[in-house]
C-alpha cells in the first residue's frame, strides 16, 4: 500500500528521533557505513513508499531498487549506492549514494563519486547521503574531481536531518522522490528546470571533456581517437586505403571498449586494461590481450585477423596507441562501463558509424558518409520507441508461450545499423524467459542450469548458457554496412555478459572447454536487405558492381531459418529503415521499379523496406517500424499504401504529428504502422502523442486515442481523423470544389533561388543564384520569400529579383539591397559568356559549378513571370495557420513561396479561413512543431485537394454572400495595413479591425459551407 504524506512524514520524524538519541555513536569513527544504510537511509526511502528490501520478491528486472554489493570507481572496489527505478519499468530514475555520517558529504570526493553514477548512467539527477546530510546533485554534466561540489543544486538540493521534521521542508523531498511522485514525472519536471547545459565538448590532444551527457562527450572521444589512429596508421603505412583503415580503427577501439565493459563489471579478473603498455610497448601488449581474450570469449571482437590488428606487415605508432590506451584506462577516464547502459553505447555507436575514415597520400580524415550527409545526419532511434515497437511486436508473439515454443520464432532488423533493436529484442526475450521460469519453479530450473544466483544480491537471473541459446534461436539482423554488422554483434555481445561475474563465466568456461561468446555470423549478415542475387543476371553485373551493392537471398541466408513456399521467415520484423531519397539509388532503380510492387519515381527508400518487411512475415506474425509519416498521404506512398493493405492487416498507427521524435531532425515527422500477417478487422486503432515528456510518452503510445474504419486507409490517403472529424471533412469536400480545378492549372512555385547559399555578394550578405537562360538586358523586380508573407499583409524587404528575357525562357538572380544589386550585374557581366556555355548541357533540376559559387539551373517559360506580374494570391510554402496575401503590385516570390494565378479575393477569404486551415490539416502533413502549433505543407499535391464553396452567381443570395465576402477582404487588407503601420492610433484600430473581421469572415464561411454549431466546434477545435 502507497503510504501518504502524513505517515512518513511520521515514520521519517521517529527515524530523526533515533538519529538523536545514537548521535554520538553513529557519527563516530567506528560506526560503518553499511550500518547507516540498514538503520537509516533504507528506512528513509521505503518511508517514500519504495520496496529497497524486496519484500515483493520482484524479478532482478522488476523490484523497486537495485543494491550491489560491490562497484568498481576508478579502479578501485568499494561499498555500492542504490539504483531506484522507475516504477513498473527496468529502467533506473536516480542513484543514490550513501555514506556514513562521520564523512562529510560535501567534499569534492564525495560528490564526484555521486555525480560519476548519475552522469554515466544519464540519470539527470542523483542523491548524495549520510542521513544527517542530503544532498541533491546535478549529473548531467562530467564531473570534475576538484570542483565536483558544484554540481549541489543551489535551489532544494542541499537538507539536514532536522529538515526533515518541518513539514514544508519534508515536502519537497516527498515531492521529488516518493516513488508515486518519481513515477508521474516529478525527476523529469525537476530536470527540464535545471539551467540549461552548454553542451560543448572540449578537446584536447588525446581528450576530449564534456559539459553535456555522456553520449555526447564519448562520442566525441571515440571519434577523436578515431582520427588519431586513422592518421598514424596511415604514416607508418602509406598503402592503407579507406576501407581498411575504417576497419582497423574501429576494431581497435571495439576491444578497448569491450575490455573496460568486461572489467567495470567483473566479468575479467585475469586480463586487465592496465596490462597495456607494461612489457614497453603498448601495441604489442594489446595484441597479446587480445590472444588471451579470443581463447576466452571468441566471436567477432578479438578473433586474429591476419588483415587487420593481427597483419605482421602492419606498422604502428606505439606513442600515440598508447596515448589512446592511458587516457582510456580505468584510472584516468570518468567512463563507468558498469553504468554506461547498451542503449548509449548504441546511439554513441550509431552516430559513429555515420562517419569514414578517407585516405589521402599521407595521411587520412573522418568525413560524413554520402547517404548521412544527404539526410542530414544519423538520427538515432530514441530508447521509449525501441522498446514500445518491440513490445507490440516480439511481446505479443512470445505472450503466453513456454520456452520450447519461443524457440521456434524467429525476430528480425533488416536495416539493423548499430542493433538498438535488436538489442531491446534480446533483452526483451531474457526477461521474459526469466519471469517463465520463476513462475514455473525457480528451484527446479536452478537444477537444471537455466537459471542461477547473482553473487551481488542472490537474484535469480539466466545462466550464460541460457542466454546465448536464446540469442542464437531468435535474434536476426541484416545491414549494407560491414561496420554496422560488427557492431550490432558487439552490443549483443555486450547485452549477453550484462548480468555475469568472473565466477559464473569462469564455470562455464572450465566446463564446456571453449569460448564464451558464440558466434554471430549466422545471425548478423551483411547484406542489402532489397535486392537478392538475381540483379547481376538481370542487368548483367560485373563481379564487382555486384559486390558494391551486396545482394541476398534473405529467406536463405541464415542457418537456422528454412523459409515457407512464399518465402515468409520471420515472426517479427522491427526497426528504423534509411529515409533515403531515391535519387541516390540510380544504380539499383530499376530493379526496385522490377521488384517492388509500392515503387514509385519519388518515393523514399524506406517504403521498399517496407514492403519487404510486409513479404518476410510469416502468418501471424508482427511488423512494426518507426518511418516518415509522409507514406500516409503523398503521391509517392499511393503504390505502397495499397500493398500494405494487400499483404497485410493494419491494426494501429501511433501518429507524432510534428513532434521533434529525432533532436537531431527537427523537422522530420514519424509516425509507427503496427501491422501483421492476418485478417484485416473493420476497425483501426489511431494513436495520437501530444508530448514527448519522458513519463508520459510511453503511456500515450499504448493508448487508443480512437479507432477508424479500415476502409478510410485508401490508396489515394491514409486519414487517421477521427470518425466525427472526417464526418465533416467529407461534408466539406461534398459541398465544395477542389482548389486545383478552380485554379486550372495556375498554382506555382517561387522563383527557384535560394537552394544553394552558395554565391557571396559581399563580406556580410548572400545571394541566392537561380540560372533561366543568358541575355543581355535585364529587369530588376521586387521579391518576397515565404517568411515575408502575412495573413493579408506582406512585410516590406530591399530584396530584388534580376529577370533577364530571352527567347521563350527566362534567367533570375537575387540580389539584397542597392549595394547587391550593384554587385549581382558586376557578376552577371564578367559571366555572361560562361554561363552561355554552361547552358547548352544542362537540363532542369541539374546544376553547374563556377568559380564563384553554385548555380541551379531549371528553364520557365515567359508566361509563367507574366503571371507574376498579374494579381495574385501570394502564400508561404510552409506555416502554421493560414497566410495568404493579395499583391497586384508585381512582387516576385522566392522559392518558399506558392502563388495562385489569380486576384480573386473571394477565394483569397475563403483560404485564409478557418474552414480552410481545417481543411488542409486533414490533406497535408505536418512539418514540425513552432511555438507550439503544427506547422503545415502547402504543397500543390495537397492544396489541389482542398474543397472550396464557391457562391452560387445564379441567386441573389449567392452573389450578395460573395460580394460581402470580398467587402470583408477589402476592409482586411487595409486593416492590416494599418496594423502594420508606424501611426499608433492607425495601429490599435487596425488591430482591432482585424479581430473583428476575422470573426464575420469565419463566420460567412461557415454559412457558406452550412455547417451546423456542433461541426462548426470540431473546426474550431482542431484549428
Amino acid at each position: 500500500m502507497t503510504p501518504d504524506f502524513q505517515s512518513a512524514f511520521q515514520r521519517v520524524s521517529a527515524l530523526c528521533d533515533h538519529f538523536d538519541a545514537q548521535r554520538e555513536h553513529v557519527t563516530g569513527a567506528a560506526y560503518k557505513e553499511a550500518e547507516a544504510r540498514d538503520e537509516f537511509i533504507t528506512p528513509f526511502f521505503e518511508a517514500l513508499g519504495w520496496d529497497v528490501r524486496n519484500t515483493a520478491h520482484r524479478s532482478v528486472y522488476e523490484k523497486d531498487v537495485v543494491i550491489e554489493s560491490r562497484q568498481n570507481i576508478s579502479g578501485s572496489a568499494k561499498s555500492a549506492d542504490y539504483a531506484f527505478r522507475r516504477p513498473g519499468t527496468h529502467l533506473t530514475s536516480f542513484f543514490v549514494e550513501a555514506k556514513k555520517p562521520s564523512v562529510d558529504i560535501r567534499g569534492h570526493a564525495e560528490c564526484y563519486q555521486a555525480v560519476l553514477y548519475g552522469w554515466n548512467a544519464s540519470t539527470p539527477l542523483v542523491v548524495l547521503t549520510d542521513f544527517e546530510q542530503f544532498l541533491i546533485l546535478d549529473a548531467r554534466s562530467e564531473p570534475d574531481r576538484t570542483h565536483a561540489a558544484r554540481h549541489v543544486l543551489k535551489a532544494n538540493g542541499s537538507y539536514t536531518y532536522r529538515d526533515y521534521r518541518d513539514p514544508e521542508k519534508f515536502a519537497e523531498l516527498w515531492g521529488l522522490l516518493a516513488r508515486e511522485n518519481v513515477a508521474a514525472g516529478s525527476l523529469d519536471k525537476a530536470a527540464a528546470a535545471l539551467p540549461r547545459l552548454s553542451g560543448r565538448v572540449k578537446k584536447d590532444d588525446l581528450l576530449a571533456r564534456g559539459t553535456g551527457p555522456v553520449d555526447e562527450t564519448f562520442l566525441a572521444q571515440m571519434e577523436l581517437w578515431r582520427e588519431k589512429l586513422a592518421r598514424s596508421l596511415k604514416r607508418t603505412n602509406h598503402d592503407l586505403d579507406g576501407e581498411r583503415l575504417t576497419s582497423l580503427t574501429q576494431r581497435i577501439l571495439d576491444r578497448l571498449v569491450f575490455l573496460r565493459f568486461l572489467e567495470d563489471r567483473g566479468v575479467e579478473r585475469d586480463v586487465r586494461f592496465a596490462s597495456i603498455g607494461q612489457s614497453g610497448s603498448a601495441w604489442r601488449d594489446f595484441l597479446k590481450v587480445s590472444r588471451r581474450l579470443d581463447a576466452r570469449y571468441n566471436g567477432i571482437i578479438y578473433k586474429k585477423d591476419p588483415h587487420g590488428c593481427e597483419d605482421p606487415a602492419l606498422e604502428v605508432d606505439d606513442p600515440t596507441f598508447a596515448g589512446i590506451a592511458e587516457k582510456f584506462a580505468p584510472e584516468n577516464s570518468s567512463y563507468l562501463f558498469d553504468k554506461i547502459s547498451i542503449t548509449i553505447l548504441g546511439s554513441i555507436y550509431e552516430r559513429f558509424l555515420g562517419n569514414v575514415i578517407v585516405a589521402r597520400d599521407k595521411t587520412a580524415v573522418v568525413e560524413p558518409k554520402p547517404e548521412v550527409r544527404k539526410a542530414g545526419g544519423v538520427y538515432y532511434t530514441p530508447d521509449y520507441i525501441v522498446r514500445y515497437i518491440v513490445e507490440q511486436t516480439v511481446g505479443r508473439c512470445i505472450a503466453g508461450k513456454a520456452p520450447k515454443e519461443i524457440e521456434k520464432l524467429r525476430f528480425a532488423d533488416i536495416a539493423c545499423g548499430s542493433g538498438s533493436f535488436l538489442v531491446e529484442v534480446f533483452a526483451s526475450l531474457i526477461r521474459y524467459h526469466l519471469a517463465w521460469y520463476l513462475a514455473d519453479g525457480a528451484p527446479k530450473w536452478e537444477k537444471k542450469a537455466i537459471l542461477r544466483t547473482r553473487e551481488i544480491d542472490g537474484d535469480y537471473v539466466l545462466t550464460l548458457a541460457e542466454k546465448r541459446r536464446i540469442l542464437l534461436a531468435n535474434v536476426y539482423g541484416v545491414d549494407l554496412d560491414p561496420q554496422a554488422v560488427a557492431v550490432t554483434q558487439l552490443s549483443l555481445y555486450l547485452r549477453l555478459m550484462e548480468d555475469e561475474s568472473f565466477p559464473s563465466t569462469q564455470a562455464l568456461f572450465d566446463f564446456e572447454k571453449h569460448a564464451l561468446l558464440p558466434s554471430l555470423w549466422d545471425n548478423i549478415v551483411r547484406g542489402n536487405s532489397l535486392i537478392d542475387s538475381d540483379v547481376a543476371d538481370l542487368f548483367g553485373l560485373s563481379p564487382d558492381e555486384k559486390y558494391a551493392i551486396c545482394p541476398i537471398d534473405l529467406a536463405w541466408s541464415f542457418k537456422n531459418i528454412r523459409p515457407d513456399k512464399s518465402a515468409a521467415v520471420f515472426d517479427a520484423v522491427v526497426g528504423n529503415p534509411p529515409y533515403v531519397r531515391q535519387e541516390l539509388l540510380k544504380e539499383i532503380k530499376g530493379y526496385l521499379e522490377k521488384r517492388y510492387e509500392c515503387f514509385s519515381g519519388t518515393g523514399d527508400l524506406y517504403t521498399f523496406f517496407m514492403e519487404r518487411g510486409i513479404k518476410l512475415l510469416k502468418t501471424g506474425g508482427h511488423y512494426g517500424i518507426i518511418v516518415s509519416s509522409s507514406f500516409l498521404r503523398a503521391n509517392f506512398g499511393e503504390a505502397l499504401r495499397e500493398t500494405l493493405k494487400k499483404h497485410a492487416a493494419v491494426e494501429r498507427i501511433v501518429d507524432f504529428g510534428g513532434l521533434p521524435v529525432f533532436a537531431e531532425a527537427k523537422d522530420t515527422y514519424v509516425s509507427i504502422p503496427l501491422l501483421s500477417k492476418a485478417p484485416q478487422a473493420p476497425r483501426v486503432e489511431i494513436t495520437h502523442v501530444r508530448s514527448l515528456e519522458p513519463t508520459l510518452v510511453e503511456e500515450q503510445m499504448r493508448e487508443t486515442s480512437y479507432t477508424i474504419p479500415e476502409t478510410r486507409l485508401s490508396p489515394a490517403a491514409w486519414s487517421l481523423a477521427s470518425d466525427a472529424e472526417n464526418a465533416v471533412f467529407e461534408k466539406l469536400c461534398a459541398v465544395g470544389k477542389p482548389l486545383g480545378a478552380i485554379v486550372n492549372g495556375t498554382m506555382y512555385r517561387g522563383v527557384l533561388t535560394g537552394l544553394k547559399e552558395a554565391f557571396v555578394i559581399t563580406a556580410a550578405q548572400k545571394s541566392y543564384i537561380a540560372v533561366r537562360s543568358p541575355s543581355s538586358a535585364g529587369l530588376l523586380h521586387p521579391c518576397r520569400g515565404g517568411e515575408d508573407i502575412r495573413e493579408y499583409y506582406i512585410r516590406p524587404q530591399d530584396e530584388w529579383l534580376i529577370v533577364i528575357p530571352h527567347g521563350s525562357t527566362r534567367m533570375a538572380m537575387k540580389a539584397t539591397g542597392t549595394l547587391g544589386e550593384r554587385k549581382a550585374w558586376e557578376w552577371l557581366n564578367a559571366n555572361h559568356g560562361p554561363l552561355a556555355e554552361h547552358l547548352a548541357p544542362f537540363e532542369k533540376g541539374l546544376k553547374a559549378r563556377e568559380d564563384q559559387g553554385e548555380f541551379w539551373w531549371e528553364l520557365r517559360p515567359c508566361d509563367y513571370y507574366a503571371a507574376l506580374a498579374q494579381p495574385k494570391i501570394i502564400f508561404p510554402d510552409i506555416c502554421k495557420h493560414p497566410r495568404f496575401c493579395y499583391d497586384d503590385t508585381g512582387i516576385y516570390v522566392t522559392n518558399t513561396a506558392y502563388f495562385l494565378g489569380t486576384g480573386d479575393k473571394y477565394l483569397l477569404g475563403m483560404l485564409n479561413s478557418r474552414v480552410f486551415w481545417f481543411c488542409i490539416r486533414h490533406i497535408s502533413i505536418p512539418f514540425g512543431v513552432r511555438a507550439g502549433e503544427y506547422r503545415y505543407r502547402m504543397f500543390y499535391q495537397y492544396m489541389a485537394k482542398v474543397p472550396i464553396r464557391l457562391a452560387d452567381m445564379e441567386t441573389n443570395e449567392g452573389r450578395a454572400m460573395h460580394d460581402q465576402l470580398v467587402s470583408h477582404v477589402n476592409r482586411m487588407l487595409a486593416a492590416k495595413a494599418d496594423a502594420n503601420g508606424d501611426d499608433g492610433i492607425k495601429r490599435d484600430r487596425g488591430l482591432r479591425q482585424c479581430e473583428s473581421l476575422e470573426r464575420q469572415i469565419d463566420e460567412l464561411v461557415y454559412e457558406l459551407y452550412g455547417l451546423t454549431e456542433e461541426e462548426i466546434a470540431l473546426v474550431e477545435g482542431d484549428s
